[in-house]
This record gives C-alpha cells, structure tokens and sequence, in this order.
C-alpha cells in the first residue's frame, strides 16, 4: 500500500487524507507491526485481528511466522470486519466475519494465542476488554495506541485491573496522510503470560524493518459503497 492508501473514486481509505472515511478508519503501516513482531518472536499459534482493515496486521504476523518457521508452521488467522469492501481482500484461507467485532465477540467461545489490534480511539476500552475475553491463558494481546491511551484519570482504575506486561514506544512516527507524519506519538501494549508485577517500558527499535509482505489491496477494485 502507498502512502495514500487505496482509493474508491474521489475519496481515500486506510490512511489520513484529506477525505476521511465515514468509519474513521486508518491503516497501520506494515513497518509498525513489523517492528514489534521481532520483540516478541514467532511462538504463537491461532492469530485473531478485530477490526481488521485490509488485513495489514494478520497479513503480517501470519508471514512474520512463515518466514522464520517455514510454510509446515503457518498459523490459523480469523478477522472480524464490519465493511464488506474490506473482507474481500482477505485471502481464503483465513477465516473471515464479516460482523461488528464487540458483537461477534459477546459470545465467542474460542481463544487465540496473538491478538493483535489497531482499534478505534473512543473504543479502545472495550476492544480491550473484549480482546483480553478472547486471549488464550499464556497467549498475546498487541494494541496500538496512541501515548494519551494510557493518561487520563478516569482511565487510571482500568489499568490498574489491567496491568500489561510491555509497552513499546514506537521512536518513528506513522504517516497516515501522505509523506506526512502523525501529530502523536504511538505505543504498542503487550499483555503476556502472566500477571506481571510491574510493566516493562522499552522503545521500540524501527530500523531495518522489512518492506510490506503483501499488497493490501492498493490494486484491487473495491464495489461502490451501498
């Protein structure tokens, strides 16, 4: 995907242009979850990604897996998208809802080893709660964020019940909208095995990171919305 993101007619998704989507939807850069995939390594099975966009971030640890372990380990993937555009993306072999997540997520019975999640701002609470239902004992949540995610007093009782294990702070700022950067620093949460007694601050290393594993979509001729 270019840094304009893939375009329906006049108006831009997946990444901050100057049409913003009705969804409010932008993209994670594949250089973001790369990064932190190389922190936490390549033993996990099941991958869930809610809200999965164009599928940058299951497309991505799915292939962070194959390419250290070999094409024997490829991981089961299951994604949750609400914009049918959107699911018909995916490749077939991953296993596809498209279903509102915090409704699909209600009353799911299965649990996945790695979670990985870019949610919305003003749900960021109740993805998390939901994500951490979902997450199989000894398994991995990954949610991006933005720095103010973890500030605010009402926020404070949360995280404290919620305690992660890592939190990564990413060095190098995303360009959502063309060749320019994000106003706001971002932060990848980790929950991990565990009930940690304090949370690791690392910084997240951004160099070297590989290019995109995947085309995301930018070629692919989405149907007009309804």
């Amino acid at each position: 995907m270019s840094a304009e993101g893939w375009r329906v007619g006049k108006k831009t998704y997946g990444w901050r242009g100057q049409d913003r989507p009705d969804d409010d939807y932008y993209s994670t850069p594949p250089w973001m979850i790369q990064a932190v995939l190389r922190e936490i390594g390549f033993s996990y099975g099941a991958i869930l990604d809610p809200g999965a966009g164009v599928g940058v971030l299951a497309g991505e640890a799915e292939e962070w897996k194959v390419q250290n372990l070999g094409e024997a380990h490829r991981p089961p993937v299951t994604v949750v998208e609400q914009d049918t555009r959107r699911c018909t993306l995916y490749p077939r072999h991953w296993n596809t809802f498209n279903e509102d997540f915090l409704a699909w997520a209600k009353d799911r019975k299965e649990r996945y080893d790695l979670i990985v999640v870019n949610p919305p701002f003003n749900l960021w609470l109740k993805f998390a709660d939901a994500c951490l239902r979902l997450r199989k004992p000894g398994g991995m949540l990954l949610m991006l964020g933005t720095q103010g995610i973890l500030a605010s007093q009402r926020r404070y009782e949360w995280w404290q019940a919620n305690q992660p294990s890592d939190i990564f702070q990413s060095c190098k700022r995303p360009a959502f909208r063309k060749a320019r950067t994000d106003a706001r620093d971002y932060v990848w949460i980790k929950w991990g095995r565990g009930n940690p007694v304090h949370t690791r601050f690392r910084w997240l290393d951004t160099t070297e990171v590989r290019n995109k594993t995947r085309d995301y979509g930018r070629k692919l001729k989405l149907p007009k919305r309804e």
